[in-house]
C-alpha cells in the first residue's frame, strides 16, 4: 500500500514539474499573430507569370510579385497597387490605362517604365 502511494506522488511530482516547465515552451506576448502557415497539394509549375496557370503557382504569385491593381480582403471592386490610377479612356472607352506610381523599382534598384508593364503583359497574351 505505501508502494503505491510513493509511486502516485512520484508521478504527481514528475507531471507537476513537467507542467511548470511546459510554461516557457509557450509564445510570449511579443509572438506575431497575423502570419499563417498554409499546406497546400498544388504544385508550382512555375515562377515565371508567363509560363503558369496554375493554382499552386498563383498562390505563389499572389505573395511575390506585385500587380497593376489589387482586391483588399473582402472587397469586390480593385484598387491600384502599382498604379497610381486607372480608368477608362476615350469615348468608346475601349481603352483601360493605367498611370504607374514614381516610387517603383526592380531588385537591382532600376526604376519600373511603363515599357517594362507592356513587355510583361505582352509575354503573357
Amino acid at each position: 500500500m505505501r508502494s503505491v502511494r510513493v509511486r502516485i506522488l512520484a508521478i504527481l511530482a514528475v507531471l507537476v514539474i513537467a507542467g511548470v516547465g511546459a510554461w516557457q515552451l509557450l509564445p510570449s506576448g511579443e509572438a506575431k499573430t497575423d502570419a499563417i502557415t498554409v499546406g497546400t497539394s498544388d504544385v508550382v509549375t512555375s515562377l515565371d507569370p508567363a509560363a503558369a496557370y496554375d493554382a499552386g503557382s498563383w498562390a505563389i504569385y499572389s505573395n511575390i510579385y506585385q500587380s497593376l491593381m489589387t482586391f483588399k480582403p473582402g472587397a469586390v471592386t480593385p484598387e491600384p497597387d502599382a498604379a497610381e490610377s486607372c480608368g477608362f479612356v476615350g469615348q468608346k472607352l475601349q481603352t483601360y490605362q493605367c498611370k504607374l506610381r514614381d516610387d517603383l523599382t526592380f531588385a537591382n534598384g532600376r526604376k519600373i517604365t511603363a515599357e517594362d508593364v507592356k513587355h510583361s503583359f505582352d509575354r503573357i497574351f
